[in-house]
């Protein structure tokens, strides 16, 4: 198979070496990127070498009205644009970048430039066992990556993970009452490659998550459903209060891990809490006995919940 070179013109290094970086694990048989950091150099190359794809970025449209190569795409910003052009959004996974590069573009005056996502929350809450929550819901994204876009939101004031200082929620958090566009932005720069998952990185104070209010974290939501970037997303609460009340509310399943189903904190939680504040939300309840080797080891864990069904 002939690979095709898609010549890639952006300003932004930090997409750049990700688009490289992903075409070369995934797609090293079919693509070539061949990469310019400013027009002058892209078009110097055209003079003697051909190209199936431009991938431009918005920064650079005016000097590129004149293009008569290969097919042009320029790089938004904006998820919705003006179709005069071939726009695709900026701030979507790779892969679906490098699926609507062959994309059809509708004649309506506003046309979507991204991928339409079905994206599944999943809330995991236990009152009594943070380490055991935490650890789960890290299985449970794990788990879902195999086979899905998964992005991890460490939703608790504290947590048994050493993050290094990476930054996350706590930056996440302070851009809250920018505009959802800059918001989108920061989330997207803040997920950690986990592997099989990103992570938005917990707190760096539990201040910045006990100030949270119900209507940042709703806007949280929306920018993330919004991003259209992950399948599953798995919130892991660490705390409870009427600002995680919109992600019980906009979730698909919440998860009560425990080791101790009998335990008189699980029961309180249980009773107290999602039959007598959240009464709405108790048929996405479930709690889920742990086994009693849990903590033995990742790799049994994650066979457990490979057979479990979620």
């Amino acid at each position: 198979m002939t690979k095709k070179v898609v010549a890639l013109c952006t300003e932004d290094a930090r997409y750049m070496k990700a688009f490289v970086s992903y075409v070369e694990r995934h797609e090293p048989d079919r693509l070539f990127i061949k990469p310019f950091t400013d027009v002058d150099g892209l078009k110097e190359y055209f003079k003697n070498n051909k190209v199936a794809v431009v991938l431009i970025g918005e920064e650079f449209m005016e000097q590129f009205e004149e293009f008569s190569g290969g097919r042009l795409f320029v790089l938004s910003d904006e998820r919705y644009v003006h179709a005069e052009g071939n726009f695709i959004f900026r701030y979507q996974s790779v892969d679906e970048v490098v699926k609507q590069l062959c994309g059809v573009y509708t004649d309506d005056e506003l046309v979507s430039c991204a991928g339409k996502r079905n994206t599944d929350f999943s809330v995991v809450v236990s009152p009594c066992y943070p380490l055991e929550r935490e650890t789960f819901s890290r299985e449970l994204a794990d788990y879902y990556g195999s086979d899905n876009k998964v992005l991890y939101v460490n939703f608790a004031p504290f947590t048994a993970s050493d993050t290094g200082g990476v930054q996350g929620l706590s930056e996440v958090l302070y851009y809250i009452s920018e505009d959802s566009e800059r918001l989108k932005e920061k989330i997207w720069e803040m997920a950690s490659d986990r592997g099989n998952y990103k992570e938005l990185a917990g707190v760096k104070n539990y201040r910045d998550l006990y100030a949270a209010s119900k209507e940042e974290v709703s806007k949280l939501i929306e920018c993330i459903l919004d991003m259209d970037e992950y399948d599953k997303v798995v919130f892991d609460v660490g705390h409870i209060g009427v600002s995680v009340y919109p992600l019980f509310e906009r979730c698909k399943q919440i998860i009560v891990p425990v080791m101790d189903e009998y335990n008189q904190g699980t029961a309180r939680f249980m009773g107290d809490f999602f039959i007598d504040e959240c009464e709405g939300y108790t048929e996405k309840v479930s709690l889920l006995q742990l086994p009693d080797w849990w903590n033995v080891g990742s790799e049994m864990r994650h066979r457990w919940i490979s057979s479990s069904g979620y």
